[in-house]
This record gives structure tokens, C-alpha cells and sequence, in this order.
């Protein structure tokens, strides 16, 4: 994909994954993605430059991010049924400790059943982060979340202007 990051690759393709089923825990939802990536990262789109070869790899330290993409270059850490605060604190220490092993960023990736409130609380905890790492308007490190659980947040349905508030299943007065 000319012209795009390693990690604007990565994003993008991490938004088109869908998980083959809903595991019972985080490990064999990263196997998943990891398939996904090495099929997708390393297809050729220009048939003159051949096959690429980019890595894709299970990191193997406590201190890393579940998957590893290129020469470090990208993290991608899994979180599996995310639901207390002490969860996002945690992972928030995680995406600290990334920032000198991933050169251009970490993705989180939520799966499995992830409450709506824990999730609004991570994003609001992430872009702060996000406001504070800014270098004099150049943002070195990237951090971008994708919701992939199985109940994440819709888009909240259109409010009817029915004057009794009554949702009357045809989608209202208009």
C-alpha cells in the first residue's frame, strides 16, 4: 500500500478483521489476527516489486505487546472481556512501557465483551495521553484502539419526535 506507515497499514487492516468465531480467551484470538496480518501485510499489490516479507511474530516478554509487526515497528495488544478500572490502569502502565519498544505505535484491540463504560473511560484515558505526548505539535508515538467485541457500542438509534416519547416500531412521527 503505497505511501501508508507500517502502522496505517496495520490500522487499517486490524478495522477489516473479523474473528472467525468468539474464543474462550485472548491467545487464540491473537493466533486470528496474526493469520489475518501475514496473509493480508504480505500479499503484493504491485505485481514489479514482488512478494513482501514483513513479520509478523507472538511476542514472547511480559514486557511486549501480544504481536509484534516489522522490526518493531508496530505492537498490537489484545484485551479480552475488558470490565474494571484496575483492567485500564494496567493497560495503561502496558502502552507506557510500549513506547520505547514500537517505533511508530501501539493498537489495542478490544475482544470478546467489553462494557460500554470501561471503553468510553480507556478512550477518554488514551486521548489524554495522546494531548500530553504531543512534541511541539508532532505526535511521535501513535495509539489508536478498535473495538472487536461482541457487544460494542452501536451507534445509538434515531430519536423519534414523537411528542409522547412512545417508540412506536416504524420509526416514529417525522
Amino acid at each position: 500500500m503505497f505511501g501508508q506507515s507500517l502502522f496505517d497499514e496495520c490500522l487499517d487492516l486490524v478495522r477489516k478483521w473479523k474473528p472467525k468465531n468468539e474464543y474462550p480467551n485472548e491467545l487464540k484470538y491473537r493466533d486470528d489476527l496474526m493469520d489475518f496480518l501475514h496473509i493480508h501485510l504480505n500479499q503484493s499489490n504491485n505485481p514489479s516489486s514482488g512478494r513482501r516479507n514483513i513479520k509478523i511474530k507472538k511476542e514472547a516478554s511480559r514486557s511486549l505487546c501480544d504481536i509484534g509487526v516489522g522490526n518493531s515497528q508496530v505492537g498490537i495488544e489484545l484485551k479480552k472481556d475488558l470490565k474494571t478500572k484496575s483492567q485500564i490502569n494496567r493497560l495503561q502502565g502496558q502502552i507506557e512501557d510500549y513506547e520505547d519498544d514500537y517505533s511508530e505505535g501501539v493498537i489495542v484491540v478490544l475482544v470478546g465483551k467489553i462494557d460500554k463504560y470501561v471503553e468510553n473511560d480507556l478512550l477518554h484515558k488514551l486521548n489524554k495521553k495522546l494531548n500530553n505526548s504531543m512534541n511541539l505539535g508532532v505526535q511521535q508515538f501513535r495509539i489508536k484502539l478498535v473495538n472487536k467485541s461482541a457487544n460494542k457500542n452501536k451507534e445509538a438509534p434515531k430519536r423519534n419526535n414523537n411528542p409522547l416519547g412512545i417508540d412506536l416500531g416504524f420509526g416514529g412521527f417525522n
